[in-house]
């Protein structure tokens, strides 16, 4: 099927998914549940499946004006869609382990986020769709960049294994994740409204 076809319905899906990923974080957070977390981890695979048909059709919108800046980050955006779907399916399988699962999926969101960049950018360089989706993209990307380097601190500091024991959330970490899937699912609706 033609992905133009699906790109407008499913990245809507994906902003919903998402939104509903953000809200079982926080359960996650404030229950410390597994339940939850897995729960958010099946969503979290689901809207990254759902945001290939936008991928593909944002490269053609912007591979005439972009080149071969268009490849790399329409490459790098399937290759983090790929890693998060299949990192967050296996977590809510509970086939990860806490230190992989910071690693693989913290690593595929992170590398997705700048794809949302890299788009953002692109909007706001080029035109063809409105603006206001471009500086959305930027801070949802800023607000995850904030949240990985946290975390990547807060690993440094006490180890990767002690991550899963913290009594509380890390709560910069927390926060700019939390605000980032509030902009993210935001991102994509408009997004697919648009396209």
């Amino acid at each position: 099927m033609d992905p133009g076809v699906l790109a407008s319905p499913s990245t809507v899906a994906a902003g919903i998914l998402a939104a509903v990923a953000g809200m079982l974080l926080g359960v996650f957070f404030a229950t410390g549940s597994d339940a939850w977390g897995r729960a958010n981890d099946a969503a979290s695979a689901a809207f990254a499946v759902l945001l290939v048909p936008a991928a593909l059709v944002l490269y053609d919108r912007y591979a005439p004006a972009a080149g071969v800046w268009a490849g790399a980050f329409t490459t790098l955006g399937l290759a983090a869609i790929a890693a998060a779907a299949v990192s967050s399916a296996l977590t809510a399988l509970g086939r990860l382990s806490v230190a992989d699962l910071t690693k693989w999926q913290g690593g595929s969101f992170a590398a997705l986020f700048l794809w949302v960049g890299a788009v953002s950018v692109s909007v706001l360089a080029y035109g063809g769709l409105p603006a206001g989706i471009g500086w959305l993209g930027l801070a949802a990307t800023g607000l995850a960049l904030v949240a990985t380097l946290e975390i990547v601190r807060i690993v440094r500091r006490v180890g990767i294994e002690e991550l899963a024991r913290l009594t509380r959330p890390p709560v910069l970490a927390a926060g700019a994740a939390l605000a980032a899937f509030v902009a993210f699912p935001l991102w994509c609706i408009s997004l697919g409204l648009a396209l």
